[in-house]
């Protein structure tokens, strides 16, 4: 049997994510898909498919979180960083919480 490579996802539950995950997993891979919230609504995406979830908004998160995505198949080939965060703030409302919350999303984790 060939050997199905797999694939991690962040931020995975709805959009690009989520388009990306479901051609994968047309394409032959196995899938990990992360969501910060809303995991049940993925529904029932076939065995080659696995969620694991995680606010990457809170500091020291990411280790647990690819701890929990090798889990699911023991092993991960290739990894996209596609979590975000949209903030319905302007400028001058977003403060520096808001702004260091958005920061950990896409940059440190």
């Amino acid at each position: 049997m060939k050997y199905k490579q797999v694939v991690f996802i962040t931020g995975s539950s709805r959009r690009v994510g989520y388009a990306i995950a479901t051609d994968l997993l047309k394409m032959g891979y196995r899938v990990v898909m992360h969501c910060n919230t809303g995991c049940a609504s993925l529904g029932d995406l076939g065995p080659d498919c696995k969620i694991v979830q995680a606010d990457l908004s809170k500091d020291r998160v990411a280790d647990d979180l690819f701890a929990s995505a090798v889990a699911c198949f023991g092993t991960l080939d290739h990894l996209i960083n596609n979590a975000s965060i949209f903030p319905q703030l302007n400028i001058e409302e977003t403060t520096a919480e808001v702004w260091e919350e958005v920061m950990n999303v896409h940059s440190t984790t």
